[in-house]
Formats: structure tokens, C-alpha cells, sequence
């Protein structure tokens, strides 16, 4: 198995699910990644999540009428942030809460706790996935990494040993980093 999407936040990875958005919906509008927090943008509240995009100016309208014709029904979305926020047109904001439901949750990603996710959080993630040769043939089927993460997996106890070159982790220990609060924070001058 390959550890994939290492350019992602751990908000991507980890919270699209739980505000009722898919990995398709990332793709077809330039999702660059959700945060915690946006730098100089004061969030309504501890539990708000912003996820930012780079829209191509092709898909502008599009992405409109997916805030108007989707978003609109979606309990978790709040608003779209005004683009002068980074003065590129381009760069596009939603503010979105996560729901009442998944607010423990969301405190236990923030300490790094996935092992001690709610059942009903861990259930929005896929156990295994396809595997396929390099024709494109369908070999079987493996675990993902969020069963190895969720389970504190021997696998993944092995992997992060040989990769920080760390022996003998403790088993109550959580096997994948807790968010770096900096790393989670979308810096808008980059994008000015």
C-alpha cells in the first residue's frame, strides 16, 4: 500500500466526509485543501472549517450555480467568503461548521485521538479499496489508511517504525500525526 495525498491537510483528509462532500466535488472545482483556520479571517466559531479553491475561469459560473443549486441545502455551509479576501479572482472560500453530531469528534482530530472516533464518524471512511496491476486490471482488494489509522493497525505500527526509525511503539500510542496547527492554517498572501 501507498501512503497517497501527503500534499493534503489532514482537514481535507479527514472532515470533507463529515461536511457532506466527496472527493469529487474537491476535484471539479480546484479544491487546493480545507483548514482549520484562514490567517486574517476571523471564524464565526472553534468548529468552523474553511475550504479554499482555485477555480479556473472555465468553471466560475459553474462553481456559482454549485454554491446556489447545492450548497444552499447543505446545513453545514454558511457562506461563501468574499474574493477580496485575496484579491485573486480565482481563489475562492466556503465557510462551512461542522455538524453538532461530530463536534466531539472534531475536538478528538484536533488532539490526534482517531483510534477513539465515534463509530458513526469512522463509518463515512471506506475499510478497503481496489487494488489494480499496471494494465489496469483489478488484482484484489486492500485496506485503506484510514482502517489503519481508525485500528492502530500493526501494519502502520510498522511503517511509521521504519520511518521515523522509531522501535517499539508503545501500542496505546496513536499511529498518525495530530494536525500542525500552521499546516491547517491557509495563508492568504500566498495568493495575493
Amino acid at each position: 500500500m501507498k501512503v497517497k495525498n501527503q500534499d493534503k491537510t489532514l482537514s481535507t483528509l479527514f472532515l470533507l466526509p463529515v461536511l457532506g462532500l466527496t472527493k469529487e466535488h474537491s476535484r471539479k472545482f480546484g479544491l487546493i485543501n480545507a483548514y482549520i483556520k484562514v490567517k486574517e479571517h476571523e471564524p464565526r466559531d472553534k468548529y468552523s472549517i474553511y475550504l479554499i479553491y482555485k477555480v479556473p475561469p472555465d468553471r466560475q459560473e459553474d462553481f456559482k450555480d454549485y454554491i446556489d443549486y447545492n450548497l444552499a441545502d447543505n446545513p453545514n455551509f454558511n457562506w461563501e467568503i468574499e474574493s477580496s479576501f485575496t484579491n485573486n479572482d480565482d481563489i475562492k472560500g466556503l465557510l462551512f461548521t461542522i455538524p453538532e453530531k461530530f463536534k466531539k469528534d472534531y475536538d478528538l482530530f484536533l488532539e490526534g485521538k482517531y483510534s477513539k472516533l465515534s463509530k458513526e464518524f469512522k463509518a463515512m471512511f471506506p475499510d478497503t479499496k481496489n487494488i489494480y496491476d499496471e494494465n489496469g486490471n483489478k488484482e484484489g482488494r486492500e485496506y485503506t489508511i484510514y482502517h489503519h489509522i481508525f485500528n492502530k493497525t500493526e501494519w502502520l505500527r510498522d511503517f511509521m517504525e521504519r520511518k521515523y526509525g522509531a522501535e517499539n511503539i508503545e501500542p496505546d500510542m496513536e499511529l498518525w500525526d495530530k494536525p500542525d496547527i500552521e499546516k491547517e492554517t491557509f495563508y492568504i498572501d500566498k495568493y495575493k
